[in-house]
């Protein structure tokens, strides 16, 4: 259970229906990773800690050296995260990829401004200024073509369950783009 304000989480047990963490952890915000056992709690309200990783099978805490202000697990390989640094001093995002079982970066940092995800095959990482560009995983290198369709900066993103549609929010609107044909509707 987060809570926001205090930035903090407490784990639990729900079959015994009581906490069991001894101190509540510093982070608002948890999710599991894809195979469930790997639970990662971060900030998603100002950066204010570091993320921290979970055993969910014994609740300890799984050392890592990983530095960030968001972060998200690939859905189709719980050991490749995608990890986004915020500097609230220059306004710049940028983020990486890394092997969760080394510890290590997987390529370049890149300097983006909207919060990295990956689409739901966990083939394309997506991130965002005006547009959306594609980054594949398996070539470490981005996609030739961005998407455009925005004239004001990307706030969130949203794929469709079965993943043929991304949706791109902004302050100027919704963009719903088919990702089977290279057309968008507003």
């Amino acid at each position: 259970i987060g809570d926001v304000f205090e930035n903090q989480t407490t784990l639990w047990d729900l079959t015994k229906s009581k906490s069991i963490s001894e101190e509540p952890i510093e982070g608002s915000t948890g999710i599991f990773s894809p195979d469930g056992s790997t639970l990662l709690i971060y900030d998603s309200y100002n950066a204010r800690s570091t993320p921290a990783f979970w055993n969910v099978a014994d609740a300890a805490e799984i050392d890592t050296e990983v530095q960030g202000s968001y972060v998200n697990f690939n859905p189709e390989n719980s050991n490749t995260l995608v990890i986004q640094f915020y500097d609230p001093n220059t306004g710049l995002s940028t983020f990486t990829i890394w092997d969760f079982n080394s510890h290590t970066q997987i390529g370049d940092e890149l300097s983006y401004n909207y919060y990295p995800t990956f689409t739901s095959d966990g083939k394309l990482i997506i991130f965002g200024t005006n547009g959306v560009t594609f980054w594949d995983v398996d070539k470490n290198k981005m996609e030739d073509q961005a998407l455009q369709g925005h004239s004001s900066a990307i706030t969130n993103m949203l794929f469709s369950r079965d993943g043929r549609t991304l949706a791109s929010l902004a302050s100027d609107g919704i963009v719903l783009t088919s990702l089977d044909k290279e057309s968008s509707t507003h």
